[in-house]
């Protein structure tokens, strides 16, 4: 089973994937379970926007040498 959690400040969000393959979130004893196909879409998602974010705020050296 992958398991990962972050904690920041007073929110902790712990994340795992189950037997089925399916992600599994918890936040303030709130659970939610995601199917995998769903939860690699969000993932493409995620990391594209992530990307877009780091584009928009390093410098074009900073980008070339990386």
């Amino acid at each position: 089973m992958i398991k990962y959690q972050i904690k920041e400040g007073q929110l902790e969000l712990l994340f795992h994937i189950n037997e089925k393959g399916n992600l599994v979130t918890e936040a303030n004893g709130e659970v939610a379970e995601i199917n995998h196909l769903t939860a690699v879409e969000l993932i493409d998602i995620l990391s594209r926007k992530l990307y877009e974010h780091q584009a928009n705020n390093q410098s074009l050296i900073k980008r070339i040498f990386q």
